[in-house]
This record gives structure tokens, C-alpha cells and sequence, in this order.
């Protein structure tokens, strides 16, 4: 049986479009009319000619950051030409990914992902049910069919189709290196000891001394003198003449003669030097001042965030509904 297959460019459109989603790190994002602003992600633009079975596409994407972007935009270029060679059976000779926009995503897109996401569909057999009878059909009643005729003066003229576009080669940039950060080992806590807070003592100051009451003595009384009486004069006798007694003189002494002692030597004695008086200055005793020590405060727990584990994109097979035919019936061709 022989024909062709006509695809509509929606249906290209949705296999191209899932095919370019389906690579880790390409978000899809749905416009609508609340953000008439905003693009949709991922779309495509496509040349089809049907008569030669020949596509060229043209993807625009937006890629998630952190992610590399130069395997993302090769692998959704790869996908999109597998998809439509798998699915349509079309030749396709061009495929122009533009990456338009970058959105920041939770976690970090790596090679290894991208290389492990699928690439080839998951194509479901078409299956017929085994013993249908194809017939060819019956008309009733045919009718002559007659050519329809066209007006005289009008020019039929066939559509130019553009000529083939140069393909040129699309220069990649170089891969750049993907380097993880390493976090610092998570370190325990150390508890940092402060000084047992000391008792603050009391100073006693001497006490001011007691001022003492100055009494003056009570004036004496003044005593009255009596002036003694006047003496009466009295008659002074004088003595009677005392009698002349005869005294003998002493013998006279002999001289002893008496040796005076000798005179003692004087001796040198030595005395230590003079040591000059310092003058000692007593400290003053110092005023006690009162020390303030701080607050004692609660540790405070330093939480370290958790590393995020990377989520494993995943997307579900595309499903094609299976086809059954039934009673089948061939149409004959008008020619």
C-alpha cells in the first residue's frame, strides 16, 4: 500500500518540545495571561517541506544555573534529532539550539547527569488484532463524476518554494570546568570556662571619731580674806652675859704619805662607720574598687546547614495511544 505520512507541525511542535525537556538542567516554563511578559520554555520554530520529508528546527531554551551549559544545549540538539528520526521517519538537516535565558535552580546540573537522562524514546509496537477481514468497499448507486471547469482568464500559478538554505557549521564554546566547593568539616563546639564570679567584699571604713564636749570649769568663787588682827608689841629682855670656858688645844698630826695610782694607758678603740638613716616612705593603702565581671550568657547552638542532595531529574515516558483498525474499508481514488 502505498502514500504518505502528513504530520501537522503541532504534533512536530510537541515532540520537539518534549524532546528538548526531557535534558536535566532545560526548566519548562508556561506563559499565561496573568505574565504576559514572560516566555514560554521550551518553544521551537520549524521549516517542514512535506513533498521532500525534510525538517529544519530551531530551539530556543532556558537553561538552570549552576549546570553546563554547552552539554545541555548538545545533548537537547541530540535528543531532538533522534525524536523526530525515531518518531516521524523525516531527514532532519539542521538543528539550532539558542539558549535565550538562565534560571536559578536548588541544586547544581553535572555531566553525569545529563549523559544518564534518556535519549532515545520509549516506542510502544502498534498492534492489530489478528483476523479482521479487510473488504474492499461497495458504492451504490455511482454517480458520473464530471471535470470541474475553470473560467477562462485566470493564471494558475504554482508557489516558489525558498531554495535551500547553506548549512553552516556551529561553533562551540570550550567546556569549562566544573569544579563542587568542599565545606570545612563541621568542628565541635568547645565550651569556653569563665571565672567563677568572685564575692565582692565589704569595706569597712574606720569610723569618724566621736567629737568630745568641751565643757569650761565652773568659775571658782571668789573667797573673802580677812586680814589677820594687828599683833600686840611685845618687850624684848636682853640676855645675860655668857661665861668665858677654857679649850685646850689639839696635838698636832703627823702627815701620812699617800701614793696616788698610776695613770692607765688609753686604749684605741674602733668604732663602725656612721650608716646613713634612709628615709623610709610608708605606702598609702590603697582604695578598694569595686570590679564589675560580666554577665554570665548561654552558649548559643551554631547550626550548619545541611548539603542538599542533588534530585535526580525524572521524566515519564512519553505514552502514544495504541491504534486499533476495524473494519477497514479502501477507498477508491478519483483521479
Amino acid at each position: 500500500m502505498s502514500g504518505n505520512d502528513i504530520f501537522s507541525e503541532k504534533t512536530l511542535t510537541r515532540i520537539i518540545n518534549h524532546a528538548a525537556g526531557l535534558v536535566p538542567g532545560v526548566p519548562t516554563i508556561t506563559s499565561s495571561w496573568a505574565e504576559i511578559s514572560t516566555r514560554s520554555y521550551p518553544r521551537c520554530d520549524i521549516r517542514l517541506d512535506q513533498t521532500a520529508g525534510r525538517i529544519e528546527v530551531d530551539s530556543i531554551i532556558a537553561v538552570s544555573w549552576p549546570s553546563p551549559v554547552t552539554d545541555v544545549a548538545y545533548q537537547v540538539q541530540h535528543n531532538i534529532h533522534t525524536w523526530l528520526t525515531s518518531m516521524t521517519g523525516l531527514k532532519v538537516t539542521r538543528v539550532d539550539v539558542t539558549v535565550e535565558q538562565s534560571v536559578t535552580s536548588e541544586g547544581r546540573i553535572t555531566a553525569e547527569d545529563i549523559n544518564n537522562s534518556p535519549q532515545v524514546p520509549n516506542l510502544t509496537e502498534v498492534q492489530v488484532r489478528p483476523g479482521v477481514q479487510v473488504r474492499s468497499p461497495h458504492t451504490f448507486n455511482r454517480t458520473q463524476v464530471r471535470s470541474p471547469r475553470t473560467s477562462p482568464g485566470v493564471d494558475v500559478y504554482s508557489p516558489e518554494t525558498d531554495r535551500e538554505r547553506d548549512l553552516r557549521p556551529v561553533e562551540t564554546a570550550e567546556p569549562t570546568e566544573v569544579f563542587s566547593p568542599s565545606t570545612a568539616p563541621a568542628r565541635p563546639l568547645r565550651e569556653v570556662p569563665i571565672p567563677a564570679e568572685e564575692p565582692v567584699r565589704s569595706v569597712n571604713a574606720p569610723s569618724p571619731p566621736k567629737a568630745r564636749r568641751v565643757t569650761a570649769p565652773a568659775p571658782a568663787r571668789v573667797r573673802s580674806v580677812t586680814a589677820p588682827p594687828a599683833a600686840s608689841p611685845q618687850t624684848v629682855r636682853e640676855p645675860a652675859p655668857v661665861r668665858a670656858a677654857s679649850i685646850s688645844a689639839p696635838k698636832p698630826v703627823t702627815p701620812t704619805p699617800v701614793r696616788a695610782p698610776s695613770m692607765p694607758r688609753p686604749q684605741r678603740v674602733s668604732t663602725p662607720p656612721a650608716t646613713r638613716v634612709r628615709r623610709v616612705r610608708t605606702p598609702r593603702t590603697p582604695r578598694l574598687a569595686t570590679v564589675r565581671t560580666p554577665r554570665q550568657r548561654a552558649l548559643k547552638q551554631v547550626t550548619v546547614p545541611v548539603e542538599k542532595s542533588l534530585r535526580e531529574p525524572s521524566a515519564p515516558p512519553l505514552k502514544l495511544r495504541e491504534i486499533y483498525i476495524d473494519n477497514y474499508q479502501e477507498v477508491p481514488r478519483v483521479r
